[in-house]
This record gives C-alpha cells, structure tokens and sequence, in this order.
C-alpha cells in the first residue's frame, strides 16, 4: 500500500515523517509513504518546534482560491511523477487539502482508495460564494454585503487571529463544506483526534463528511498533534489496516 502524506501548517514533509516515524515502523515494509511538501513559506505550526529547526511550509496561507486550486495542482503532479498511490493522508491543514481534493468533484475518478486524517478540520470549497475580511474586524458576504461574522467564527476560527493574518483587509476567502450537505467522501477513512484539540470539533465535522458504515474514528487526549503513545499508536495501526482492508474490498 502506498500513501501520500501531507503535512500541517508551518511544517514540512520531513517533520511529518518524523511525526509518523512510528506508525511507519509498526505498519512494516508493506506500506510506503511519499510526504509531499507545501511550497508556501511559513512560520512554524503548533507543535513543531521541538522537532525542527525548519525551513517551514504550508500548502496555503489563506483560503484562497488560487493557493488551494496550487494545492491540488501538486497532489496532481505527485500522482503522476510518484504514483500511483493507494491512498493519501494528511494532518491538520493536509488533511483539509486532502478532503477538499477528495470531494472537489464527485465526476471525477478518484485517484486514491482510502484516506487517513489527523488533526482534521472541514475542507473549503474552491467553488463557493467568497466572503471578505474587513479592516474594522468584521466579514462580509462579498455578494450581498451581509455580515457573516458568526459563521466564519464559528467554521473558520484561526481567521479571528489578526496578528497572525495582518493586512488581511479586502483579501477573498472561502467557506468550507457543510457537514450537512450532498458532498461526502464515498472512500473508506480513518479519523485520528484529540478531545483536547481545538480544532475537535472541527474534526468531528469532518468525520461526518464521510460515510459511516466504512469509517474509523480514534479519538486521544494528545492535543494538535500526532500522538506518541504507544496504546494509541497501536488503535491507529488498527484502523488503518481495517480501513486497507475496507479500501481492497472495493
């Protein structure tokens, strides 16, 4: 089985090898890992700064059009020079490119069997209505004018961060999927969370997004992060080989 993996914010392909060290060894030689590396760079994310020195990427600085449509243009190019794959991984911001990427047409053929998500949070869709994000604190519909605030509080909370996001002023954003919509990844899925995460509910949303009868949830106390502990380590071995075996029946 061959995986490509995607990285978080402010990261990089190498730390995310490191972050998976020990999922790789536990799954054995069988299955391989090729970590695609954002080009966007990046401060460091939550969580890495122990592991890495950088240089830091991300796959996107803002939701963006442009910088997610880039994002898939190199999951399409990594198929094509590298593949194929099995399936895709992803934590945190890479597994939001990785479901986007996933449901961003239902036509087309799926290019991967099975999908594995840490830190997840709801995928934004390239097509839908942009809101903008104004001097005064506040978002707009870019549309209608109306205020959207409490929904892109609510859905897209690292936006409220301004000095993270200085100089953000008229830039066009996009609102993510709704869980309760038509799109859903028909593939088999592991979800790999943490109730301590503040992104959780976020990751539950995501979950929801995916079909049930093939889906696997494991649910940690480590925080945003790819957990360490050997008990958890053993449950998410699990599920991927459960989710593998779900993925060969089809």
């Amino acid at each position: 089985m061959r995986f490509l993996c995607l990285h978080g914010m402010g990261s990089s392909a190498e730390i995310f090898e490191t972050q998976l060290s020990a999922v790789q060894k536990a799954l054995g030689s069988k299955f391989e890992f090729v970590f695609l590396q954002g080009d966007i760079k990046a401060e460091a994310g939550p969580g890495v700064q122990g592991i890495s020195q950088g240089p830091f990427y991300s796959f996107f600085n803002l939701p963006v059009s442009n910088q997610l449509l880039g994002a898939f243009e190199m999951i399409d190019e990594a198929i094509e020079c590298d593949g194929p794959f099995d399936g895709i991984m992803g934590f945190s911001q890479g597994a939001s490119i990785a479901a986007a990427y996933l449901i961003r047409d239902p036509s087309d053929s799926i290019p991967f069997k099975c999908a594995a998500f840490f830190c997840g949070s709801m995928p934004f869709d390239v097509d839908s209505a942009p809101f903008r994000a104004m001097d005064d604190g506040k978002f707009t519909d870019a549309t209608t004018g109306d205020d959207v605030s409490s929904e892109i509080s609510s859905t897209i909370p690292e936006l409220l961060d301004r000095d993270r996001y200085l100089g953000l002023g008229e830039m066009l954003l996009l609102r993510r999927y709704s869980a309760t919509g038509t799109s859903q990844i028909s593939i088999p899925t592991v979800h790999i969370y943490a109730s301590n995460d503040p992104y959780y509910t976020q990751s539950t949303l995501l979950a929801a997004m995916c079909q049930s009868f093939e889906k696997e949830t494991i649910v940690h106390k480590g925080g945003h992060s790819v957990p360490w502990d050997q008990r958890i380590t053993a449950q998410i071995i699990e599920g991927i080989r459960r989710m593998v075996h779900a993925a060969q029946l089809q």
